[in-house]
């Protein structure tokens, strides 16, 4: 995990204690706890793309996420993943390379009023985040929502249009009388090594039996120290503003003919001296994918364009800029359920929707294309998964074996 460094602390060490002071009163609040979760992992075969002869390269992605619930109304979760290097090395033994991550620690209380529930939060890590429908299933039980081009194996967030990442407070009312959820989160994270940034964010849900709904937007604000040397009689400086804001929408449901949409940016901010907001074009998130049910067929398309750093964590997708195409059939008829699919993807490499009004030669060159025929399989308690993903384009550069690759995982819930 990345350790920042703001005014002598260090953010990783701060999450340490904010977990220990978590875990050290929920472990006070009952003797008796129930524990409930899931963990994944999967490992990705292909020669490395970063060599110019054949050299393998094995990777695993690794989670586990769980929930202890120490009472009725008290409970916590506890998501962290594992993104590692090249397994395969000259020697087995040596160390190598990975990430590690704690994605969420919270503890939540919940009370009942006659007319709604509310849920209490603290919180540290990534929580709620925006284009996930973690929410969605946490406040309204609902199965996933989210498009299958979005997969990945590092947690349950799935793609991330902005995160609500820091250490805060949130504040979640679901209404008893109709599925709409209201929420309101304060939390402080870090933009550099000596600027914290308080942020504000309200949301708004619901879950209706033809359309789903998770829309949040909030404002961040930066405390500047370095200003106030040159300004002796400022208690704090503020030279710009921070804005992100995101939705997932579906029209109808998982068994009928619906629409999917999400979109968003991220860090986008107003400055003094500006005429409007700025945004990184790379921090601009949508995606559009009608899907169409025919019994047990589903046919996704998908047009989108994605940041480069949710491009990484994906399975089915290498491209920024594209569209996808997804056809999978549930196979109900044998003991264990049993769904195989195929998946088609192209798009342009680094491209983005703003770089349209401008095609030239290293536009056109950034093409990409892949196939990817893939099938999931109930074993015991969890699903088995296997992919074959062929990639067009290291053909173009006359690197066949790097056309290959075979991801193999496993997910499950206990």
């Amino acid at each position: 995990m990345k350790s920042i460094v703001y005014g002598g602390v260090s953010m990783k060490k701060s999450l340490y204690f904010f977990c220990f002071i978590i875990f050290f009163l929920s472990t006070n609040l009952n003797a008796s706890t129930f524990f409930s979760g899931n963990a994944g992992g999967k490992l990705f075969f292909q020669a490395n793309p970063e060599k110019t002869s054949f050299e393998p390269d094995l990777t695993l992605q690794a989670y586990f996420a769980g929930q202890f619930n120490f009472s009725k109304n008290i409970w916590g979760h506890l998501e962290f993943s594992i993104n590692t290097g090249n397994l395969i090395s000259s020697n087995i033994f040596h160390e190598t390379d990975s990430k590690f991550q704690i994605d969420e620690i919270s503890l939540t209380f919940n009370s009942n009023h006659l007319t709604k529930q509310n849920y209490f939060s603290v919180f540290a890590g990534t929580f709620d985040p925006i284009g996930s429908d973690v929410f969605l299933q946490r406040y309204f039980g609902i199965d996933s929502i989210a498009s299958n081009l979005t997969q990945n194996w590092l947690g349950l967030g799935n793609s991330v249009i902005y995160p609500l990442f820091g250490m805060g407070l949130a504040d979640v009312m679901v209404f008893k009388n109709k599925p709409v959820a209201l929420g309101a989160y304060l939390y402080f994270d870090h933009e550099n090594f000596t600027n914290f940034i308080f942020n504000a964010d309200l949301r708004f849900a619901c879950a209706f039996r033809y359309l789903t709904w998770d829309i949040s937007c909030g404002l961040g604000i930066p405390v500047q120290q370095q200003n106030i040397v040159d300004y002796p009689d400022l208690i704090i400086a503020i030279d710009k503003l921070y804005w992100h804001a995101g939705t997932t929408f579906l029209v109808g449901n998982k068994n009928t003919q619906s629409l999917f949409i999400q979109a968003g940016v991220f860090n986008a901010s107003f400055k003094g001296g500006t005429t409007g907001p700025i945004f990184d074009t790379d921090d601009f998130y949508i995606l559009f994918e009608p899907r169409f049910k025919f019994k047990d067929t589903n046919v996704n398309f998908s047009v989108f364009n994605l940041p480069p750093d949710t491009v990484d964590e994906m399975m089915f997708v290498q491209t920024t800029l594209g569209f996808n195409l997804d056809i999978n059939v549930a196979i109900t008829k044998t003991i264990k359920p049993l769904k195989i699919g195929i998946n088609l993807s192209g798009g342009f490499v680094g491209q983005t929707i703003f770089n349209l009004s401008n095609i030239d030669s290293t536009f056109l060159s950034s093409m990409n294309f892949g196939i990817s025929p893939y099938f999931t399989k109930s074993i015991l308690s969890g699903d088995f998964h296997f992919m074959l993903s062929v990639n067009y384009m290291p053909l173009a550069q006359k690197d066949w074996y790097k056309m290959f690759g075979v991801d193999i995982g496993y997910k499950t819930s206990f």
